[in-house]
């Protein structure tokens, strides 16, 4: 690990979030000698801005980000920026490989990952991102090299069993990445595996144990018949299919798949915004055009779980939803479609008061309190 600070480290210009600007990168070639694979040479990328629409062909990274403790210093436009590690190891793989002829998208070096409002506006785009790049690297990093190898001499639903345990196959983000990908290829090091030859082994053998994974891995024949096999069940099947895979940030838990979602149901993509308004928002967006049903409110439950909603939390929730369902029911019944409203108040510390959730319908407004000494309203 690099133990020099660097005094002059690359600075982002900023995006115009106004419009649909991207960053791309140009990774200098290095000839594949074994200096490259033991990283003695330094990594230098150029970096890009361009508007969507006119972008030249690029290749979109989805990836692993790995432990933050560890990293290693690249250098854009000539100026040291530090990356996680496994970033580092597929830069200086792929830097000498034949595929390294276009740009390339990766989020951890494309967005500015310390300004809010740069990430709320890239993760706008990020359908847009992944389906209009030339393909899709799923980069499953060195530790599956041997692995690799093994299946390219002999494939097996053994080897592809142990390829699917790698840490990348729990990343919630790599739902909409491969899903929306117009081509996906597996790069293990520096070596390629076809997506294909992983998928039809996964769809003949059946993987029953990982029902999920097996919807992230056997893909429609095009993106775009992805995104209608997984919109025709709505964004409630959506999260409720993929919400309990991994991310760093709770929030992602809806954001990391509004890619697949009709942008009609979409919520606003805020990263000010704290995590309990992040869920508001997504109960407001998505029971626009599905009622408050049994399992709809199962899976707001569930999303709530996945986010890690304190315990009292949740219980406070479930009489919050079994009230709403009650509302909603009498309301369609009479075709009666006001529109309820809800939300999240926190309490004063100074005046000693509780946080509380709120209902409301026609006017009137419900409170419920979380006690954390019983959980009831």
């Amino acid at each position: 690990m690099d133990t020099e600070r660097p005094s002059a480290s690359y600075q982002y210009k900023p995006l115009d979030t106004t419009k649909q600007q991207i960053r791309l990168l140009k990774l200098h070639r290095l000839p594949p000698t074994f200096a490259a694979l033991l990283h003695t040479d330094a990594v230098h990328c150029e970096i890009e801005t361009f508007d969507i629409d006119t972008a030249p062909a690029y290749i979109a990274l989805s990836y692993t980000w790995g432990d933050p403790a560890y990293s290693r210093i690249i250098y854009l436009d000539n100026r040291p920026f530090r990356v996680r590690t496994n970033l580092f190891d597929f830069l200086c793989a792929f830097r000498s490989d034949n595929a390294n002829i276009y740009y390339l998208w990766i989020d951890q070096l494309c967005i500015d990952q310390t300004t809010t409002e740069e990430r709320s506006h890239q993760v706008r785009l990020m359908s847009q991102i992944y389906t209009r790049c030339q393909f899709v690297i799923a980069s499953l990093g060195l530790a599956t090299a041997g692995l690799a190898r093994a299946f390219l001499e002999s494939p097996s639903s053994d080897l592809v069993r142990q390829l699917l345990q790698d840490r990348y196959f729990t990343r919630l983000w790599i739902v909409q990445e491969i899903r929306l990908a117009p081509q996906v290829r597996i790069l293990c090091g520096q070596d390629w595996i076809s997506w294909t030859s992983i998928s039809s082994i996964v769809n003949i053998r059946g993987f029953f144990r990982q029902p999920n994974l097996s919807l992230i891995i056997v893909r429609p024949i095009s993106s775009a018949g992805a995104l209608f096999a997984l919109r025709r069940h709505g964004p409630h099947a959506l999260i409720g299919k993929f919400a309990s895979m991994q991310c760093e940030d709770p929030r992602d838990k809806v954001y990391g798949l509004l890619g697949l979602v009709d942008e009609r149901s979409r919520p606003m993509v805020d990263y000010n915004k704290p995590l309990y308004e992040v869920y508001i928002d997504t109960v407001r967006a998505f029971s626009q055009d599905c009622p408050f049903t049994s399992e709809a409110v199962m899976m707001y439950l569930d999303l709530a779980w996945d986010m890690e909603f304190p315990e009292q939390t949740l219980c406070v929730l479930q009489e919050h939803f079994k009230y709403i369902g009650k509302i909603d029911e009498r309301m369609r019944q009479k075709r009666h479609f006001s529109t309820l409203q809800m939300g999240y108040e926190t309490g004063l510390p100074s005046q000693e008061a509780l946080d509380r959730w709120w209902l409301e319908a026609d006017g009137q407004r419900l409170y419920y309190t979380c006690d954390p000494t019983s959980g009831q309203r």
